[in-house]
């Protein structure tokens, strides 16, 4: 939880019951190796001209 959007959006909150949550969450994708999730997602990166 300390780490990029996690961190910013618990900001000075205590992070215990967001990663009881997000473990809780998760637990139905938990494999013997990770925690595998079916998603698609798009990296865009763009240049002003």
């Amino acid at each position: 939880m300390d780490w990029g959007p996690a961190r910013f959006n618990l900001g000075p909150a205590d992070p215990e019951p967001a990663r009881a949550a997000l473990e809780a969450a998760f637990g139905r994708f938990e494999r013997a190796d990770a925690v595998r999730l079916r998603a698609t997602a798009w990296l865009v990166t763009g240049t002003r001209s």
